[in-house]
């Protein structure tokens, strides 16, 4: 564990000190509450409590935080426990808490934070410790069904006054809102606990505040879990948004790794029959660029190709999205529309994330796909379609099955063809067209010739495992161009904290060694590892973005160091 903060003694802070903050986080709770230099704090739901834990499962009561020359958490017998990181303390046990920990007290997190007191001068984070924090925070989101987050992208032209915009965007943000610097002129903003209407609200008032100060602003709004539900898709998503564009990577796939050629050999097959597809593979593979590749190939190219994604709609909407509605079915429901579904007759439905569905879902999908029937919501009509479905998951639906949790006859109704995308990890000589790829198309948007990558750079990015895939291949290479004045990309333009081997967010110190050897570097891994796991609480996806690995590599590694698996 890192040396617990010391808590400077003496007068009170000045325009540009450090003060010590605890940044209280939940469903119904957001507020960062400065610490004195010493003192005993209590914690619990009790209305006079000097920090306050608005959850049920805290007790009146629940712990201490005591503050001197360290800051350390107490629990004090509570019925449902404190815990720091993964770790359930001792009642009466008082641990020591370093900047950036985090207490967790039924579904509110309390995160110990070093605040700079607001100069005359703003300061933005830096772009690693933003995606450090996004990372935690979608972390925490999955963890719980309520919580739910923003990420803002923002792009000042050329007439803008850069220093007044960050000091307006800085004004408009609320305790624990983080404003980091992307590149040139390029900023992002971290919303953590705020819903899709609060987002927007922020933002509109940013985007007003901005025209103010001058020039055209462009902003691009990623929520989480509608637009994404990893780090590097809302990153994508948000990014995406400032180009006006929809994130799909222009000018089709790039297929040079003998398996991906393989891979799509197989799609042009499948392409030809009218069979359904199932394409499976991690996040940010490329499996939407393989569902339209399919359908460019098919009998249908000159239908429409259509594209839904369940895990980005709540089930009511996803029903009215993918079946209809008749006029009346719901409130709101002031006119009948036909569904998704009902759009794509004679052309291609793609179905991302179809994992995420419900029961009752499947059960209806079933019937569209193997008899083509389709029923509004709020209707008894059955209209026929002739849609070809192509569906696409990162679950292993295979277990899903045998867990009860999906429908055997609708996966096998599903996987006639079933295409797997492998990795980006595994298929190592695609990085580098692929890299060049992301810096031509974003060049030509930018009306720019595209740079060159120099062999170091390019040595960073084929040592990377890419987590985050392709997806986050893309957001590296696009953010790389804005920070390059030149005509070469070098390390300086990458997230050398990402990119370099030491994981962000990990412990001071602790860097993951690639292929090791002896016994040390062997003992360095476990313990960045389990750092990494007790960090992010046992998730083993948002662990491995930690690290810098895919999650297939983390499972092996916990393997290797007979390390027992969490359950997320």
């Amino acid at each position: 564990m890192a040396a617990p903060t010391r808590v400077t003694p003496g007068n009170k802070p000045v325009e540009g000190d450090q003060v010590l903050h605890v940044l209280v986080s939940g469903p119904d709770v957001h507020e960062a509450i400065a610490l004195p230099d010493t003192g005993t704090l209590s914690v619990g739901r009790d209305d006079n409590a000097d920090i306050r834990v608005p959850d049920p499962s805290a007790s009146r009561q629940h712990a201490s935080l005591h503050v001197g020359a360290t800051v350390e958490i107490e629990d004090l017998g509570s019925a449902n426990g404190t815990h720091v990181g993964a770790t359930r303390i001792s009642p009466g046990q008082r641990v020591p808490l370093s900047v950036g920990q985090s207490v967790v007290i039924g579904g509110i997190t309390l995160v110990l934070q070093q605040q700079w007191v607001r100069s005359s001068k703003t300061r933005a984070r830096s772009h690693g410790y933003f995606y450090d924090r996004l990372i935690e925070e979608c972390a925490r989101a999955e963890a719980d069904a309520k919580a739910t987050l923003g990420l803002l992208r923002i792009h000042l032209d050329a007439a803008a006054d850069e220093s007044r915009s960050v000091d307006v965007v800085a004004a408009e943000l609320r305790p624990g809102d983080i404003l980091a610097a992307y590149a040139p002129r390029e900023y992002e903003v971290l919303l953590p606990d705020s819903g899709s209407e609060k987002c927007l609200e922020i933002v509109a008032r940013i985007e007003q505040v901005l025209k103010q100060v001058g020039g055209s602003p462009r902003l691009g709004l990623a929520c989480f879990p509608a637009s994404g539900a990893s780090p590097g898709a809302l990153m994508a998503r948000a990014c995406a948004q400032v180009r006006g564009s929809d994130g799909e990577s222009p000018g089709g796939a790039v297929v040079c790794d003998p398996a991906m050629i393989a891979l799509y050999q197989k799609a042009r097959q499948a392409a030809k029959s009218n069979a359904t597809v199932l394409i499976l593979g991690e996040t940010g593979v490329g499996k939407e660029v393989l569902a339209n590749f399919i359908h460019r190939e098919s009998r249908r190219a000159d239908k429409p190709f259509l594209k839904r994604n369940c895990a980005a709609m709540t089930e009511t909407l996803l029903d009215s999205e993918l079946f209809g509605h008749e006029r009346g079915a719901f409130s709101g429901a002031v006119k009948a529309n036909k569904g998704v579904i009902e759009a794509a007759d004679g052309g291609t439905l793609f179905i991302d994330e179809v994992g995420e569905m419900s029961l009752p879902m499947q059960a209806k999908l079933l019937r569209a796909v193997g008899q083509g029937e389709i029923t509004r919501v709020g209707s008894t009509t059955v209209a026929k379609v002739d849609v070809r479905f192509i569906a696409a998951t990162n679950r292993d639906l295979a277990a899903d099955v045998k867990a009860g949790r999906f429908r055997e006859d609708l996966y096998y109704r599903l996987a006639v063809f079933e295409l797997v995308v492998p990795p980006l990890c595994e298929r190592k000589s695609e990085i580098e067209p692929l890299a060049r790829k992301f810096l031509s198309d974003s060049s030509e948007e930018a009306s720019r010739q595209a740079p060159d990558i120099s062999a170091d750079a390019l040595a960073m990015l084929l040592h990377y495992d890419w987590p985050g895939n392709i997806r986050e291949l893309r957001n590296v290479m696009e953010r790389a161009l804005a920070l390059c004045p030149g005509s070469t990309i070098t390390p300086e333009h990458l997230p050398q904290d990402k990119l370099g081997g030491v994981p962000m967010g990990a412990p001071d110190g602790v860097v993951v060694p690639v292929g090791p050897e002896s016994s040390e570097e062997l003992v360095a891994e476990r313990q960045a590892v389990e750092a990494a796991l007790e960090k992010c609480a046992g998730n083993q996806k948002r662990a491995a973005e930690l690290l810098g690995i895919s999650r297939g590599t983390l499972v092996n590694r916990l393997k290797q160091f007979k390390i027992r698996r969490p359950r997320c």
